[in-house]
């Protein structure tokens, strides 16, 4: 199956306000102060984003964890002005904060280094690294990056001898983060475009397969629904990702995929009952195509689609029905 995978630069927001009274000029009005709010907030209110460039992808204990930081705003990656100070951190797998630095920004740049002790446990830590204005935005801001850590080796040099300790049973705190299922060596994670499936409608679905270690998968399969009838074949095209379309109904489908010379079966997210479906197709350079689905029984509304990219508003529409 030859399916493409596009990275999506725009974020596409799709919102819809019900008609209570038959005046559609009402709910134009509104739709256009939607979009007139997105675009003074964006000026007044610039996003900005730190990234940090360290000097290795793994480390070991007694080593240094050395970093180059930029600060940019977020609508066009340039430097960013807005903040004079970089707040580092590095924290435990258990999620505790062990060491908090601070930076002077100049010109948007920084640099700094974080020093691994041999006194610490082994084990995969995260660097955190914000400015007090991106504490002002959503969390996606957050610069946010897991690293590994090794024991420290037993003779100089021995640097392909990685191991980590385990912890003591005490000092162990149960993790909050997001646990997916996991089915034996092989994790696979679906996101429907437009966010949800709805039954009816079809739609194009996006996963990502990862192994164990957090490696790229390649997988291929068959979507089956609840009698066991293949609805739409799957198959990985790049870095362990790959899209396929099909026209959910009630029920489960079931994602049944083959990963080295072994069988899984994943279950896809629930359809709803009732609501919109939205694909994208920019495969022509000259325009992005939209196809916006609705549900029989969905009553009749006005929607509006925006097009915003790093907190900028650059296209909107509200004339569709």
């Amino acid at each position: 199956m030859k399916t493409r995978i596009y990275t999506l630069l725009l974020l596409l927001g799709l919102y819809a306000v019900a008609l209570q009274a038959t005046d559609n000029s009402t709910t134009s009005q509104q739709l256009n102060s939607f979009t007139q709010h997105f675009t003074t907030f964006a000026k007044e209110y610039p996003q900005e984003k730190a990234y940090l460039h360290f000097d290795n992808t793994a480390y070991f204990l007694g080593e240094t964890m050395w970093f180059k930081a930029y600060v940019v705003t977020a609508e066009r990656n340039g430097l960013s002005s807005l903040s004079k100070t970089l707040y580092t951190e590095l924290v435990t797998p258990e999620g505790n904060i062990v060491t908090t630095k601070k930076y002077k920004i100049e010109n948007g740049q920084c640099h700094g280094e974080f020093q691994l002790p041999d006194s610490m446990y082994s084990g995969f830590y995260e660097i955190r690294a914000y400015t007090r204005y991106m504490l002002n935005q959503e969390k996606e801001y957050l610069f946010s990056r897991v690293f590994p850590v090794y024991e420290k080796p037993k003779k100089a040099g021995e640097y392909n001898l990685r191991k980590m300790r385990e912890r003591y049973y005490s000092q162990r705190v149960p993790g909050q983060r997001k646990v997916y299922e996991q089915k034996g060596s092989l994790l696979m994670t679906f996101y429907p475009e437009g966010g949800n499936l709805v039954t009816g409608l079809k739609s194009k679905v996006a996963f990502k397969a990862t192994g164990k270690e957090g490696e790229n998968a390649i997988v291929s399969g068959d979507v089956l629904d609840a009698q066991g009838n293949k609805v739409s074949e799957l198959e990985t095209t790049y870095l362990g990702m790959g899209t396929f379309e099909f026209t959910p109904g009630v029920g489960k489908y079931t994602a049944k995929v083959r990963c080295n010379d072994k069988e899984y079966n994943f279950e896809l997210p629930q359809a709803q009952s009732m609501g919109y479906a939205m694909m994208v197709d920019h495969s022509c350079k000259e325009k992005i195509d939209i196809l916006i689905q609705k549900s029989p029984q969905q009553f009749a509304d006005t929607l509006g689609i925006t097009f915003s990219s790093r907190g900028k508003l650059y296209a909107s529409d509200n004339n569709h029905r």
